[in-house]
Order: structure tokens, then sequence, then C-alpha cells
């Protein structure tokens, strides 16, 4: 066995530039889907997988149920641990997507403290406008909402968007991929304060450098003020 070791320092290169940066001469490199250098260190391989929350119905135990390759690689250059294989957006909120937040009282008691401390922090109020990236079922933007905040989710699965809506919580039923972002902000929308839940929407999309240039501090379309901030980070 032979031990690999990364130091961020050493090894940072300039990221490639051009159409091509993303997309390796030879397709057996993969490239970083940030910053388009080399990521071929295997961290975890664990084998062809089914897609998460995706339960079976009884009438479909006798058909095969569809597996992805799940292996994690490490960039050299930027560090960055990322799936080779991305799923499409149909393939991972299908109609019937099960995961709701708010089934999680841990989840909901940490929505609350979360929503709490940035209404007192960033000074929130009724002309303020909250953003949540991944809203699921409106499980934190409830609690701004409760507060006469203005928000605003987006959230891809029909299902977890259709029970935000119930609770008043106006949602674009979209993914936040690279097209959207391109768009953004929406029209009549001037966000203060946007959470993306990083655990969630970033690491589900191939294009992890586009989005995040429109979606943070980089974007020249956002209005910018002393009170504007991506939660995710400067929480």
């Amino acid at each position: 066995m032979h031990a690999i070791t990364l130091n961020p320092l050493k090894n940072r290169q300039p990221a490639p530039t051009g159409a091509g940066a993303n997309q390796s001469p030879d397709r057996l490199v993969p490239r970083c889907r940030f910053c388009g250098h080399e990521a071929s260190v295997v961290m975890a391989d664990l084998g062809m997988q089914p897609i998460a929350n995706a339960l079976r119905r009884p009438q479909d135990l006798n058909t095969m149920e569809p597996t992805f390759p799940l292996k994690a690689v490490v960039c050299g250059n930027c560090l960055l641990v990322q799936a080779l294989e991305v799923q499409s957006a149909q393939n991972l909120f299908a109609p019937d997507y099960l995961y709701f937040s708010s089934f999680s009282e841990t989840m909901l008691a940490h929505a609350r403290q979360f929503a709490e401390q940035s209404i007192a922090r960033f000074g929130l109020n009724a002309s303020s406008h909250v953003v949540e990236v991944a809203c699921n079922d409106g499980y934190l933007l409830k609690w701004f909402r409760a507060q006469d905040i203005p928000v605003l989710g987006i959230e891809p699965a029909v299902g977890t968007a259709r029970a935000a809506k119930v609770l008043g919580i106006p949602v674009r039923t979209e993914f936040f991929g690279k097209a959207l972002a391109a768009s953004w902000p929406p029209k009549g929308c001037r966000p203060t304060c946007c959470r993306p839940t990083t655990s969630s929407p970033m690491c589900r999309t191939s294009m992890i450098s586009s989005v995040a240039s429109r979606s943070c501090s980089s974007a020249p379309a956002w209005p910018r003020s002393s009170s504007t901030t991506c939660s995710s980070c400067c929480s």
C-alpha cells in the first residue's frame, strides 16, 4: 500500500480555462467538478447502489432495481471529495420522493433556532427576503414566515414542495442547477439572506463552480448590501 499525502498549499495549481476545462482529454481520467483538475484518488468505493429513498413498492418486487456506481474520489488540487457518477434531478427527485424534513423533531428544533439566530444577527424584518435552496417541506422557512418575513423556497421534489405551499410558503418547483442559477435572482425577488443547504443541493449538481458563482458573493446580478448574506458561508 502507498500512502498519498495531499497538501492543499503545495499541490494547488491554477484551474484550467476554456470550454473544455471540466472535461478530460482522456475519458479514463476523471476531472474535478469544481476546479477541473484530475480527481483520481479513490476515497471510497461502495460498488453499485440504488438511489437513496427509492423504497420498493410491492408491484416492483419482481423487477430489477436500478443501481448506479457509487465511488468517491478526491481532487488532488482543491481536495473536494466528489462522486464520479452524478444522477439526474429526475432520478433523484421523483414524484414519490420520500424525505420530508419535518418528520424529524430534531430537524425542526434546529431550523427554529437557526431562524431565530439569523433574524437577530442580520436584523431581518418585513422588508427583508429570505430564500432557501432545497427548502424541502418548509421546515425552515415557516419560522421566518411566522415573523412576517417574506420568503421563497426552491425545491425540486413535487411532494415536498406541495407540503411547503400548504404552509403558505411560495415555492419554485425546480432543481437549482446551472440553468436556474444563470437566471438568478428571479424577477421581483431581492434576497437579503439566501440559505443554500450545502449538504443537499451543492452535492447534487455536476456544475458546482457555475452554480456557486451565481448563487454566492461573485454574482453581479445580486443586489449587494451590508445585510445581503449567504448563511451557509456566514453562519
